[in-house]
């Protein structure tokens, strides 16, 4: 996991959450909006008016406008008393929204009608307004009624006005009001949906950018008299309804669901695999998906509607809905959906841990699962195991709630410094803030003991008073919380014993998994201190091995090792069959897999039968081969060394023809015999150094610089070395010396470097570079390159390596006799 500096995770942090997080739900919920037809209706009588409405109009009549009209809006969603009023002295007329808006009081609108037909608008603090037709609609953005009727009246002396009547001003705004709708389908801004509309994604979009460049404005309070101290309780009251209201114009549209879900879902797999990697990344996202869809599935088992999932990067999924009067045991149900099958996939794959490859998905996956499953059940307030304690324990105690809240966020604290994931830290501040809105709530619920509300004014009034907060959307989530209260049962006896134990059990389910792991770890280690006493002193033979396998877990890979520590101690015949019977339980050893066996059961049989002629020798390994192919098929590239040393067998035999056709053959075989095209390049290499044997070192060329192996030549491996003395014995001194530095670069004394050493001194003496040649043999090295028998330790003539030997004898001893005594130098 890559440690990012936390001030890079507080940047991100306020990015996301002042920046993307209200773009985000802005957006979504604009496509959920469901519209209809607006219809406006004149009323003839006049209407008595509510102190406040009456008290803003009084605002418009203040700066000059008088009523002349009174009317309903209504698009089959709500009804809405309007005010249409006419300037005394100006051009100009307004009408007033009797229904709260969300940034300026009631919605204010001034008109003019120009001598070219338009007609101006001067909306105000409206970002996602619609558009109407014939209409030239501007947005003031003013702090109060004065500087939008000014902004207003800076259009129309810009403009050449015409002067109607009252009647035919109500008549020109109806229609362009209730056109709306057929002009926005005509030209797409709305999505037809049988009798309602949508807006389409391009105006959600569009909407959605104007409200965030605004916000800025838009935070300026607006300043009215039904935000002042005599009607702001009221206001606000008005206001919870609309917004209350706002919930049944949004409609489910399946596929806004589904991009919100995509989108979400791509972006924090990227922030994850920037976190961690992709494949932990992966592994996340999918445990996250399958937790929210175990709570979605109970969600709608038990009548949850408008539901919707989607991820909140860097901090997980949320699947969200409504529902009404719920038993706290179906709230338990559909809390516990979420984190118990995961928790239980992950215990089965940690209890199971030795039948994965460490770098298996599967496992990634499971501990994936089982970590975070077991996090989420955490008795902490905002996580899953935190709200069963809530909603059985807590919920009746509001300061208890703020409590244990607090203590929550105190302990994710701890737990981030404990484990120094200091990058979640905004996790932990987010979670302060709720447990600041919950002592918020706490005082209110205790102030209301005292001051009974009778309604939602009073609810608000009582609020403001507590926390000292006259923003309306500070107060909405206590005052709903408060207000909504009785349709959420209390906890019953039973479900407050029932549940807990449920939670209990699920807990006492883990610590069993954990006990049972943890108890396998310490056979494991048992096991390991066993093979590496063996291996080091040899003294008790494999009885302690064996005697530490027995209480292993029957599948953990070590039990294959076990096995293969006891086969090589064997003679023969019996140590071939041992490693045959291995193979064939098809299951890999934690250090002696599969290939491992495979290529010391071969190599055995190699060697077991060097006293054999030649010719006598291929039979035998030819056996061991279909043994091989028998039982451990999946092998194959573990055996393309001992296929190629039937062919040099052959070829020794005298049967070259039949040796080259081996090596065409493996050519094909090899093609995708193992990831790292291993086996194929040890094909490659045999089949030049066959050339080589051959004497025909033009060909060997030939044969690497064609495609497809041109590009092997050019790496630091036995390819680009065997390259290298196909050019040297093809006359091409210079560049094959060239070749070796690249192929074999000179590599301090060292056991590993030696040999290619050899091979970079005979390039140089080869080219007439004595002095290099000589450089290459360091005083350090100078016994074990000079001795004949040290040196005959580092040749080898397997795979027709014959000239490649004779040829580095020559030259060591042509440069060894050359060198002056140790401890001089050369004249």
């Amino acid at each position: 996991m890559q440690n990012f500096h936390p001030l890079l995770w507080a940047l991100f942090a306020i990015v996301l959450l002042t920046q993307v997080f209200p773009f985000v739900s802005t957006l979504f919920q604009l496509l959920r909006v469901e519209m209809g037809r607006i219809r406006m209706t004149r009323l003839a009588v006049p209407v008595q008016l509510s102190p406040l409405h009456q008290a803003a109009v009084n605002e418009l009549r203040a700066i000059g406008f008088e009523p002349f009209a009174v009317y309903t809006i209504n698009d089959s969603y709500d009804d809405c008393t309007a005010v249409m009023l006419k300037h005394a002295n100006l051009p100009a007329v307004a009408n007033i929204y009797l229904r709260p808006g969300s940034f300026m009081s009631y919605p204010v609108w001034f008109w003019s009608f120009a001598a070219d037909g338009a007609i101006l608008l001067t909306a105000n603090r409206q970002p996602v307004s619609h558009d109407m037709p014939q209409v030239q609609r501007v947005d003031a953005y003013a702090p109060t009624l004065q500087k939008h009727w000014q902004a207003h009246e800076a259009r129309m002396a810009a403009a050449t006005l015409e002067t109607i009547t009252p009647d035919a001003a109500y008549a020109r705004i109806a229609a362009a009001t209730i056109g709306y709708v057929d002009d926005s389908l005509a030209k797409g801004r709305l999505v037809p949906k049988g009798d309602k509309f949508f807006l389409s994604y391009g105006t959600a979009l569009r909407m959605t950018l104007e409200l965030m460049r605004r916000r800025r404005q838009l935070r300026v309070p607006y300043s009215t008299v039904a935000l002042n101290d005599t009607y702001r309780s009221t206001y606000f009251a008005e206001l919870y309804d609309v917004q209350t209201g706002v919930k049944k114009r949004l409609k489910n549209r399946a596929s806004v669901s589904l991009i919100l879900l995509a989108l979400s879902l791509l972006v924090s797999l990227g922030l994850f695999a920037w976190w961690l990697d992709w494949k932990s990344a992966a592994a996340v996202i999918i445990v996250l998906l399958v937790h929210e869809c175990g709570h979605a599935l109970a969600m709608r088992i038990f009548g949850y509607r408008d539901m919707n999932m989607f991820f909140i990067p860097m901090m997980g999924a949320v699947v969200t809905g409504n529902v009404k009067n719920i038993p706290v045991w179906k709230q338990a149900i559909v809390l516990l959906a979420g984190p118990v099958p995961g928790l239980l996939f992950g215990i089965a794959i940690a209890l199971n841990i030795h039948a994965f490859e460490p770098s298996s998905f599967l496992l990634t996956l499971g501990i994936n699962a089982g970590i975070l499953n077991l996090f989420n059940l955490l008795p902490l307030s905002f996580l899953d195991g935190g709200k069963l304690v809530e909603i059985t324990l807590l919920s009746s105690w509001p300061y208890a709630l703020f409590a244990f809240a607090l203590l929550s966020s105190m302990a994710i604290i701890g737990i981030i410094v404990y484990f120094k994931s200091y990058n979640m830290l905004f996790i932990a501040f987010i979670f302060l803030m709720a447990s600041r809105l919950l002592w918020r709530m706490a005082r209110v619920r205790s102030a209301l003991k005292k001051q009974p509300a009778q309604n939602l004014k009073e609810l608000f009034a009582v609020t403001e008073k507590t926390i000292g907060v006259k923003n309306f959307y500070r107060q909405f989530y206590i005052v709903r919380s408060i207000h909504e209260q009785p349709a959420v049962r209390p906890p019953r006896a039973w479900e407050m014993v029932a549940v807990p134990l449920l939670f209990l059990a699920c807990w006492g389910v883990s610590g069993l998994a954990w006990s049972a792991w943890n108890h396998d770890r310490a056979m494991e280690a048992t096991f390991d201190a066993a093979v590496a006493d063996y291996y080091k002193h040899y003294k008790d033979g494999t009885a302690k091995v064996t005697a530490a396998a027995q209480n292993l877990n029957p599948i953990d890979r070590r039990q294959i090792d076990a096995l293969a520590i006891v086969a090589f101690q064997k003679k023969g015949d019996e140590r071939a069959k041992a490693l045959l019977d291995i193979l064939e339980l098809k299951k890999e050893g934690r250090s002696y897999t599969r290939s491992v066996i495979t290529a010391r059961y071969l190599n055995d049989a190699y060697y077991a039968e060097e006293r054999l002629n030649v010719p006598d020798r291929i039979p035998v390994l030819e056996a061991a081969l279909k043994q091989i192919d028998a039982a451990a098929p999946d092998t194959y590239a573990q055996t393309v060394t001992t296929r190629l040393r039937i062919a040099e067998l052959r070829d020794r035999a005298g049967d070259t023809a039949g040796a080259a056709a081996d090596l065409s053959a493996l050519l094909g075989s090899t093609q995708h015999a193992d990831n790292c095209n291993c086996a194929l390049r040890d094909v490659i290499e045999a089949q030049t150094w066959f050339y080589l044997d051959k004497g025909d070192a033009a060909k060997a060329a030939a044969f690497l610089e064609a495609a497809p192996y041109a590009a092997m030549t050019k790496k630091t491996d036995a390819v680009g070395i065997a390259y290298g003395w196909a050019l040297l014995e093809s006359g091409k001194t210079a560049a094959g010396a060239t070749q070796m530095q690249t192929a074999a670069p000179y590599v301090d004394d060292t056991d590993e470097g030696e040999a290619d050493n050899l091979d970079l001194l005979y390039a140089y003496w080869k080219n007439g570079q004595k002095d290099k040649a000589a450089a290459v043999i360091a005083d350090a090295s100078r016994n074990d390159y000079c001795t004949p028998d040290e040196l005959s330790y580092m040749l080898t003539d397997d795979l027709w390596r014959r000239r490649r030997s004779e040829g580095i004898r020559l030259a060591v001893a042509e440069v060894c006799a050359a060198l002056p005594p140790l401890g001089k130098k050369p004249q």
